[in-house]
């Protein structure tokens, strides 16, 4: 009997030791995978009390991950815009030196080669004006659509408007000015531009393209071809549509009568024009300017955010490493023990039981 009591009180203490070896072994497992990775658990499921924290913030770091490409986006698509505006500005700086040389009574071969590079101008601006980021027409704003048509010296109206620089010994230099300007304005078959940008230039702004870039709202990104103000007597209230008649009508001086009194007071006109031109350039590009400061500083916040739901992740996820290297080491020795003990009691004797 006492035998049997025995062998029962071994096998008990043996498995029950065996057990708790298994459990230490586990936690051994688990202390050491938090030192590697410096979490608490592979899986939100781990985390117990901490999960429900954990969860929430995931989607506001998802939401903060994606305005910050937005932003990023947006940067480079401005960058690309005022690379591309200043392409114009410098074309229509030139320009305005060019038509300088057109002032009193210039020869023909003069005037002929000032009217060839204002030709040549009007590629250049077709082509700036359809420049694209990507799939994206930079001064489109949101339509989604090339801004220009086809080239520009071929439109219709480049046609309408040689058509009324042809009449300048009945119209005279002001009557060229008015026609070509009004001409400048239309929309319809005769605007070189697509139909969403052939509105008055300030309603086209409302085709501006908006991003969102945080939680407080959209931003609107870049500069629509053909926004700008209130038209007047003198302007079409838009820059580029008053550049793009500035050149049509200079590229179709090739054969007017110089000198007269006209024309005199149409490159005077033209003049004029096209230094206001070059300040609702730079204007726009300045605007630009201060969409890229915004966006500059709203990078920086997201990047503050970001960082604040990352520790505040941490606070739910991350190990504390000293205290984790603690207890490891505390399971280690137990597990030392618990081996040496094993090893011990497999030595015993029947005897060392009665």
């Amino acid at each position: 009997m006492t035998g049997i009591v025995a062998d029962m009180g071994y096998g008990t203490s043996f498995y029950g030791m065996a057990a708790a070896v298994n459990t230490l072994s586990a936690r051994q497992d688990v202390l050491q995978a938090e030192v590697s990775t410096g979490v608490r658990a592979q899986d939100y499921a781990g985390l117990g009390a901490s999960r429900t924290q954990a969860l929430a913030l995931q989607p506001a770091m998802t939401q903060v991950a994606a305005w910050t490409t937005n932003v990023q986006e947006a940067q480079a698509q401005l960058s690309s815009s005022q690379n591309a505006l200043k392409q114009i500005s410098d074309m229509s700086s030139q320009f305005t030196k060019t038509i300088e040389t057109l002032v009193g009574t210039p020869s023909a071969s003069s005037l002929e080669a000032v009217s060839q590079s204002a030709r040549d101008s009007l590629t250049v601006l077709g082509n700036a004006l359809n420049t694209k980021y990507g799939e994206h027409y930079i001064f489109s704003g949101n339509t989604g659509e090339p801004p220009v048509n086809g080239d520009l010296y071929s439109s219709n109206m480049s046609k309408d408007i040689a058509s009324i620089v042809s009449s300048l010994g009945e119209q005279g230099g002001q009557g060229v000015l008015q026609l070509s300007l009004q001409q400048a304005s239309a929309a319809g078959k005769n605007s070189p531009f697509s139909q969403a940008l052939s509105s008055a230039p300030q309603d086209v702004a409302g085709r501006a393209n908006q991003v969102q870039t945080g939680p407080s709202g959209t931003q609107i990104v870049g500069w629509v071809a053909t926004q700008g103000g209130v038209p007047s007597a003198e302007t079409t209230g838009s820059p580029i549509r008053d550049l793009m008649r500035n050149l049509m009508v200079v590229s179709s001086l090739g054969h007017v009568s110089v000198g007269s009194d006209g024309y005199k007071s149409l490159i005077a006109g033209i003049q004029v024009s096209n230094n206001t031109v070059n300040t609702g350039l730079a204007n726009a590009a300045a605007d630009m300017g201060i969409q890229q400061n915004t966006l500059t500083i709203q990078s920086s916040f997201l990047t503050q955010m970001n960082s604040s739901l990352m520790s505040q992740l941490g606070q739910a996820k991350d190990a504390d490493i000293a205290m984790v290297s603690t207890q490891l080491t505390d399971t280690q020795n137990q597990l030392k023990a618990s081996y040496s003990l094993i090893a011990d009691m497999k030595g015993m004797m029947l005897a060392n039981y009665i």
